[in-house]
């Protein structure tokens, strides 16, 4: 670039080693200085949606694809993208026609199968979702993330086995579960997985043993997945105890401000622990006209906080905030719900661990609402103790610390 500044594919091959070493805003910087010096770059187009998609800015997202997509409609992993960013708008239908479009140009496409398996699961659609990861899982029975898709989804349909008219009679393929459990130990045994999907599998595998009444092969298997899981990670218990206290404690005397109402999109805050339901009630919830279930989304909120102050690291801190600082951080707020979810009245948010902020979150958003989920102890603890985190809840691995924490 030093020697050919105007070069539109340094631009864009710098915005993809940005990327890939996380730093996203500048990767945009990249990809959008590719596209001023060559505007029908379709693959920059392409690579900048994927970016705002990982920034969580999916109208922006979808844009990028369908320009990408406009300059070039046989780019493949733009409409592939576009797919998966219209399940992430709660466009399901879109969504799952474009999967079908894609499949039957490529149907022998592993990346497209498990991506509509998903938008499938993500629509409710459980059922449909288990014929298409058992179809992967004949044409390649070492995709792991698709065993453990497929069981996510037969433990939904147990939990909400209402399916739409037209999937309701369509059969489970026959011994699906004897058959995942042999794929599972295949695995685990052939020592070609590497540590994290080897974790992932004695988790899914406890799983399994569990819905067929092996209970004590299934508790000896979680333990396993618990210890291993532990060992490959470090253990800590994070100053989860020294976190609550304080925050507790800051706000003993808080008089919080008054709710406000008519500023546009209502921000939804359904907090609890792990595993209390929370997930269940934003579906329920989002049934309504005009909700958008945007789930587990921490960043939105802790970007904001970090916008006004890097130091804080996104999080409440004892320095405390100014009325200005409260202003912004809600400003930034309410702009990113809108970026993800332009037309929605309420925009729900279950990331776990903002319970820590809500004071915070009360003053910087005064119109913000709040679902405060408690579930039976023993099915809290033992359901969190039986699932793998993609974060570090350092307090999920071992009972005793499950119990504590709950």
């Amino acid at each position: 670039i030093q020697a050919h500044p105007d070069y539109a594919e340094a631009h864009n091959s710098l915005g993809n080693i940005l990327g890939d070493l996380g730093e996203l805003k500048d990767a945009i910087k990249s990809y959008e200085r590719a596209l001023e010096l060559q505007p029908e770059n379709a693959e920059a187009q392409s690579n900048l949606g994927n970016t705002l998609f990982d920034l969580g800015k999916f109208d922006d997202a979808k844009s990028r694809f369908e320009a990408a997509l406009a300059i070039d409609p046989g780019l493949v992993a733009a409409r592939r993208s576009l797919a998966t960013t219209l399940g992430r708008l709660q466009q399901y239908d879109e969504a799952t026609h474009l999967f079908e479009t894609l499949l039957q140009q490529q149907p022998d496409d592993n990346a497209t199968l498990n991506n509509y398996g998903n938008a499938l699961a993500a629509a409710g659609r459980h059922r449909a979702a288990c014929r298409v990861y058992s179809r992967l899982l004949d044409r390649d029975p070492q995709q792991a993330n698709a065993i453990a898709s497929l069981v996510k989804s037969l433990n939904e349909l147990d939990a909400i086995p209402s399916e739409p008219d037209d999937e309701a009679a369509a059969p489970i393929p026959q011994g699906v579960e004897q058959r995942l459990v042999l794929l599972t130990e295949n695995l685990l045994s052939s020592g070609n997985i590497d540590k994290d999907t080897r974790i992932r599998l004695l988790f899914t595998l406890a799983n399994l043993l569990d819905r067929r009444g092996d209970y004590g092969n299934a508790g000896r298997v979680i333990a396993e997945a618990n210890n291993q899981w532990l060992l490959h990670n470090g253990s800590s218990d994070d100053a989860i105890a020294e976190r609550v206290a304080e925050v507790i404690n800051r706000y003993a005397d808080w008089n919080p401000p008054a709710a406000e109402t008519g500023q546009g999109q209502v921000p939804v805050f359904v907090l609890g622990m792990s595993r209390s339901g929370k997930s269940s009630i934003e579906r329920l919830l989002c049934r309504q006209p005009g909700a958008f279930a945007g789930g587990e989304d921490p960043e939105l909120w802790r970007d904001a906080v970090r916008e006004v102050n890097p130091e804080s690291g996104g999080r409440d801190w004892p320095g405390g905030w100014t009325t200005e600082q409260l202003a912004t951080i809600g400003s930034l707020y309410r702009q990113g719900m809108a970026e993800r979810s332009s037309e929605s009245t309420h925009y729900f948010n279950t990331s776990p661990g903002l319970y820590k902020d809500a004071g915070l979150i009360a003053s910087a958003l005064p119109e913000a609402r709040f679902v405060y989920c408690r579930r039976d102890a023993r099915d809290n603890c033992l359901f969190v103790y039986n699932t793998q985190y993609r974060a570090a809840n350092f307090h999920a691995y071992n009972l005793k610390q499950t119990a504590e924490y709950y």
